[in-house]
């Protein structure tokens, strides 16, 4: 279940729309844009020398079907590597039908949502080149919101939400679909002190045969490697 990734996206996005956007917002420059870049790639790199551990949980409709926690961390070619750890889950709930069902489908969801956080490089400048970004955003106007579409399906949106002052991720919301449903991605982000931004959580929302499917993702316990 727990496959190799490729390291990207996850470490350096963020979105959503936070507040009112108050006055008519200043369109951001090539310039401007060119410098979130480069943040974003130096945001990955700082990120890959870390090795953290992340808990997921598995709800339809509210009731939990598998809790599961990995130690996550990049090797050498930048491929992301998780390594199951036993822990206490709470007790799911549901058939094992409804079970065998839901991980099926997660598998399929697990690799959508790993192309929005594992772009390459190229793509990521690709999404850039073409995405639409304004300052002054946030409640206190204090971050810079750039939105892109089509970057992995036809149809689909991407907002990155970028600290203004620093141009690291605040957040990131995708929408797109899977097997005809609409899939919304969120992740919420928070600084390491003297360190990189990460993912500290991801939510994504679905429908399983006409069942709301939340997965949640809580990262922590980060330690930097030699």
């Amino acid at each position: 279940m727990f496959a190799r990734e490729r390291f990207g996206f996850v470490a350096v996005c963020c979105g959503l729309l936070l507040g009112a956007l108050g006055p008519i917002p200043a369109l951001a420059g090539t310039a401007r844009l060119e410098a979130v870049g480069r943040m974003l790639e130096r945001n990955a790199q700082e990120l890959s020398r870390y090795s953290w551990k992340s808990r997921t949980e598995i709800r339809v409709e509210g009731e939990l079907v598998q809790t599961s926690l990995v130690r996550a961390s990049y090797d050498r070619v930048g491929m992301l590597v998780e390594t199951p750890i036993p822990c206490h889950a709470g007790t799911a709930q549901g058939s094992k039908k409804l079970k065998k069902r839901v991980l099926a489908f997660h598998e399929e969801l697990r690799a959508l949502t790993r192309s929005y956080f594992d772009l390459d490089p190229q793509r990521i400048q690709a999404a850039l080149d073409r995405a639409h970004a304004w300052e002054g955003q946030g409640e206190q106007g204090n971050l810079l919101r750039v939105q892109a579409r089509g970057v992995i399906r036809q149809g689909d949106t991407l907002d990155l939400w970028i600290d203004s002052a620093t141009n690291r991720p605040r957040r990131l919301d995708v929408l797109t679909s899977l097997q005809g449903e609409p899939v919304r991605l969120t992740a919420e982000f928070a600084q390491l002190k003297d360190g990189p931004s990460y993912a500290v959580k991801t939510l994504v929302e679905t429908e399983l045969k006409e069942k709301k499917m939340v997965v949640r993702t809580d990262s922590f316990d980060h330690v930097a490697r030699n």
